[in-house]
């Protein structure tokens, strides 16, 4: 999981940006979504099955709501999906201990394929990402 620094760092730059979330479990197969679809525009959250558009609801919700609903859906195992999220997110990755990472659940990671690479510490994932993403 990103922790709460990080995403409000990356939340509160006025930038487009999409944080996509995955829960794929048994037949349920959903993600979530946090979304700012335009420059200086409002956040809104996403949600729907794999594969299609899904809903938009929550149309300028505080930061602090988006919170605390990511960590609802975590505690529900939801996971942090790179590859799904905004193009630069992937690209500013590329380069990094994460470059391989497709997906995240909790502390393990993850390729595209599915294999497992290793764990990472949560301190030392939020480090590495914060400063990949944050510059």
């Amino acid at each position: 999981m990103i922790n709460d620094y990080l995403h409000l760092q990356l939340l509160s730059r006025e930038q487009p940006i999409k944080l996509v979330y995955r829960f794929i479990e048994g037949t349920s197969s959903k993600f979530w979504s946090i979304e700012r679809p335009r420059f200086a525009g409002p956040l809104q959250v996403r949600f729907g099955r794999i594969g299609s558009a899904g809903q938009v609801t929550n149309v300028g919700i505080s930061l602090r709501e988006v919170l605390d609903r990511r960590d609802e859906k975590v505690n529900k195992g939801y996971y942090f999906s790179p590859e799904h999220s905004s193009e630069w997110i992937s690209q500013a990755l590329k380069g990094s201990p994460f470059a391989d990472i497709r997906e995240f659940q909790g502390n393990r990671a993850f390729d595209g394929s599915g294999e497992f690479i290793g764990e990472f510490p949560p301190d030392e994932k939020d480090f590495i990402l914060g400063r990949y993403l944050l510059g």
